[in-house]
């Protein structure tokens, strides 16, 4: 993930919805989908630390349309 070009690091909590879009819908996903070379979109839950690569709770990860490895 990126975040003004430089990437992010997200942690995933159990209170982390993950979901995958399938065209206009969305469909819920389990930790085990997320596998290396997935692509997916991120939405911090609070505050995105300034370090390298910059770190965040993520409060929603979306595994985009296709982008399954």
């Amino acid at each position: 993930m990126t975040w003004f070009g430089a990437p992010v690091s997200f942690a995933i909590e159990t209170g982390t919805a993950l979901l995958e879009r399938r065209g206009e819908t969305y469909e819920p996903v389990s930790f085990a989908d997320l596998v290396v070379g997935t692509t997916v979109s991120g939405w911090a839950g609070g505050a995105i630390m300034e370090s390298y690569p910059a770190q965040a709770t993520a409060s929603v990860i979306v595994v985009e349309d296709g982008g399954r490895p």
